[in-house]
């Protein structure tokens, strides 16, 4: 059955959005350059045994500028703050894509007519070399636009729902005995298998909408620079390189902002 794409799609912001939720969320690299067995060290958990230590001043600079307005602010600490986050959390997004191509792959109906689902695939191109990623969409199909839930999911998209036409995704799954994953290869019988972390119907039915992506889509977590976006912002002599300097590459899933 063929649905009219809705009109909310037609816009490039949305698709702008969708990207920039993708590649920010699983593509802000920091490469911290430690020695691989130096990250091993002990835990403290007792408050007391902290050692002393002071906060740094919110309004002074690193170089002792005290921020007594708003253009000093801007000059001086907000991009220092920045770099903090950039160095210290996040991490830093390699580079630029060339272009994005979208593909619609399939659409239908869900919950007896009440949702419009769409597939979509998005296909990010840097040089010579793609990466392409699925999202899953759900719409309420009696309204034109409403508001939508976005999110990465973490076992596939066909996890999150059983129903039977979202594709089971070929990218490499986590192992999960209770769902049958066994052999890092999503299975028929992992549909629907996170449903209860996705109350669809009832999003459904209050009138929103959903928007999904599975995040082993973007990098499958394996713990190298061999698959996921990282070819497409590193060539080989990079990647071993990185893995002789016990460089490691910090994804922020779950962070969003990310």
């Amino acid at each position: 059955m063929n649905i009219p794409l809705n009109s909310y799609f037609r816009h490039t912001n949305f698709w702008h959005i969708i990207y920039m939720h993708m590649v920010m969320a699983l593509t802000l690299i920091s490469l911290n350059i430690y020695p691989i067995h130096s990250q091993v060290s002990e835990v403290n958990y007792d408050e007391s045994k902290v050692s002393p230590y002071l906060l740094p001043s919110i309004l002074r600079s690193h170089g002792g500028i005290e921020i007594n307005n708003a253009s000093d602010w801007e000059e001086f600490r907000r991009a220092e703050i920045i770099n903090s986050f950039v160095e210290h959390v996040y991490g830093r997004v390699p580079g630029e894509i060339d272009t994005m191509l979208i593909n619609i792959t399939e659409q239908g109906t869900y919950l007896n007519g009440a949702a419009n689902r769409m597939q979509v695939t998005l296909t990010v191109v840097k040089d010579d070399k793609k990466h392409s990623a699925d999202l899953l969409i759900y719409l309420p199909s009696n309204k034109e636009k409403v508001p939508i839930f976005l999110g990465y999911n973490f076992q596939g998209n066909h996890s999150i729902v059983p129903d039977e036409e979202v594709f089971i995704t070929k990218s490499w799954v986590p192992i999960n005995q209770s769902t049958g994953v066994e052999t890092n290869i999503a299975v028929e019988h992992s549909r629907g298998s996170m449903s209860r972390r996705w109350p669809l119907e009832m999003i459904i039915n209050e009138g929103y909408g959903i928007t999904t992506l599975y995040r082993g889509d973007i990098d499958p977590d394996k713990d190298d620079f061999s698959d996921g976006v990282h070819p497409l912002f590193y060539h080989k002599s990079q990647q071993d390189l990185i893995k002789m300097n016990g460089e490691q590459l910090q994804l922020g899933a779950g962070d969003y902002h990310k």
